[in-house]
């Protein structure tokens, strides 16, 4: 597979799981500029791990966040095979009673939580 264009000959693998921000073949196959791809056509399945392990097993492409499938990566079992990111489109809250909001385990807890959102460099290995 050389160009995004080349999906057509692939089976693509769509995780349906309902999370906020899950990437989507038509939304990807649109900012690679590619038409000849019918977006919906693959296998579906209800659960992320699922379609991973699908595409670790040979089954098709898989479109997923690099912090899921980057154990994968790591390993050798799951490639990159394009240089095209999509925004990932979503939101965590830390929710906490106010009274307890400020007391130092709960800020030290927080500030840690918000220092490891924060830090990508773990997944753009």
């Amino acid at each position: 597979m050389r160009a995004p264009e080349d999906l057509r000959f692939h089976t693509l693998l769509h995780d349906d799981t309902m999370y906020e921000g899950r990437p989507d073949w038509t939304t990807w196959l649109k900012a690679a500029a590619v038409s000849n791809v019918d977006s919906s056509h693959g296998v579906h399945f209800n659960h992320v791990s699922l379609a991973l392990t699908a595409a670790v097993e040979g089954q098709g492409i898989v479109l997923s966040m690099k912090a899921l499938a980057s154990d994968d990566i790591a390993a050798g079992r799951l490639v990159i095979p394009f240089n095209l990111e999509l925004p990932l489109e979503y939101a965590y809250y830390v929710i906490t009673l106010e009274e307890s909001a400020e007391l130092p385990r709960t800020a030290a807890f927080r500030d840690w939580l918000i220092e490891e959102a924060n830090s990508e460099e773990k997944f753009d290995e």
